[in-house]
């Protein structure tokens, strides 16, 4: 309800875009392709206007002439929320083309050894969301939009739940929230958000300004070894 226009409209524009995408490339697209689209529909506004009328309808009302300053606004906010995809899909082409998908892949084998195949332990949490976008994975409504109570404590938000009570002078809201993470009832929290399908967890992740496990471990926020010591303990 409090979502600014401006990134409502934009939200709305990369709908449209991700849609086009899945329905020409099917599962065969990655960051290199919402680059080089984003880069021409930011560029060719009757390309951007015929992508989303097709694609995503409603988005269509954030577009009212290529001359238009609201329209011009929407398009800046698109741009702004592109820029880290745009930075993304360059690098993605360019190791695509230069090394292969398998130039990381260490083949020495010791006598005594054998391989552990982790292929996304690098991939950020931008990574993970575009790539459920593209290929169209369902997920539980945790990780998305849904309305909880909650409490403020400690900078997060704490679901009321049997394991989670609220503490003396602590008053439970509604609010609407979601998942980044789903881990231990006891120490994972939700964050407020407004997405409800996988491009508008794309458009905050771009904007987020606290990592998954900062913005939702309690755990993590008790100390700031917390990482380090589950380490030693043989929890990675």
């Amino acid at each position: 309800g409090g979502e600014p226009i401006w990134a409502r409209g934009a939200r709305g524009l990369l709908v449209g875009l991700i849609v086009h995408l899945q329905a020409k490339h099917k599962t065969e697209w990655g960051f290199a392709h919402l680059a080089e689209l984003a880069s021409h529909v930011l560029t060719n506004y009757k390309m951007l206007v015929e992508i989303v009328k097709k694609n995503h309808p409603p988005a269509k009302a954030y577009l009212m002439g290529a001359d238009s300053k609201t329209t011009q606004s929407f398009l800046a906010e698109l741009s702004g929320a592109l820029t880290h995809v745009i930075e993304l899909g360059v690098a993605d082409y360019a190791a695509l083309k230069q090394y292969g998908k398998w130039s990381v892949f260490n083949t020495r084998l010791r006598a005594g050894e054998h391989f552990r195949a982790f292929p996304i332990s690098n991939w950020t949490e931008l990574d993970v969301w575009l790539y459920i976008a593209r290929e169209n994975i369902a997920l539980p409504g945790l990780y998305y939009r849904h309305a909880r109570e909650v409490v403020e404590r400690g900078g997060l938000l704490v679901p009321v739940t049997p394991l989670t009570p609220p503490r003396d002078g602590e008053v439970p809201r509604g609010m609407d929230v979601r998942f980044r993470t789903v881990g231990d009832m006891s120490c994972t929290c939700p964050v407020p958000s407004t997405a409800s399908c996988a491009a508008d967890v794309i458009v905050e992740t771009l904007s987020a300004t606290l990592s998954e496990r900062g913005a939702t471990r309690m755990d993590d926020r008790s100390s700031q070894a917390a990482m380090e010591r589950r380490k030693k303990e043989g929890y990675f």
